[in-house]
């Protein structure tokens, strides 16, 4: 037996999250109100890219359903979410380069391509606001910074890394305004930041 304030406690908060618990049932299902979508979970798949998945994170504070995983065009690898928004940076395996996907809650749009970015980026870093992003390839030592995230999406600035003499980019930031870039480099004992 339960105590009877500790049972009332109990089903106060059960009668508050049933309706956004039934609202993700119903997400899951395709049917039903649309909970909040609160951003998304990527999966690791470093060794294997067809291991990779993206599931939306839906509820409120106290009350999160992690779906299953969202269908995704054909061939794409991966995808970093931008933090806060429904786009993300895609990467295919057809090495055409980085594009934008927009996501949603059971399914991705299509692909839109950035022009001349780089087939593959080792990180990926957004502004505070998503609207500029910035992509470093280890293999050609550079970095590319996007503008215009995610409706009119283009490469503003290329960065010559090679003055970095191979030591490794282990961090990257950019700005708002596309104006600063800070590489964090380490070779494991000792490190540095470059703006």
């Amino acid at each position: 037996l339960i105590p009877n304030k500790r049972r009332a406690n109990l089903l106060q908060f059960t009668g508050r999250c049933w309706p956004i618990l039934l609202a993700a049932a119903g997400l899951l299902h395709g049917q039903g109100p649309q909970p909040p979508l609160l951003g998304y979970l990527a999966s690791d798949a470093s060794e294997d890219a067809s291991a990779f998945s993206l599931r939306p994170i839906v509820g409120a504070p106290g009350t999160v359903v992690v779906g299953g995983p969202i269908a995704l065009p054909a061939g794409v690898t991966r995808v970093v979410p931008i933090p806060g928004q429904s786009f993300g940076i895609a990467e295919s395996d057809a090495g055409s380069g980085l594009g934008i996907l927009s996501l949603g809650v059971s399914g991705a749009g299509v692909v839109q391509p950035i022009a001349n970015a780089v087939a593959q980026a080792d990180l990926v870093a957004f502004s505070p606001s998503g609207q500029v992003a910035l992509f470093y390839s280890a293999a050609l030592q550079q970095a590319q910074v996007v503008a215009g995230v995610p409706a009119n999406a283009q490469i503003v600035q290329t960065l010559d890394l090679t003055v970095l003499d191979g030591v490794p980019v282990t961090s990257i930031a950019v700005s708002d305004d596309a104006q600063a870039v800070l590489v964090g480099v380490s070779d494991g004992i000792s490190g540095a930041v470059w703006f």
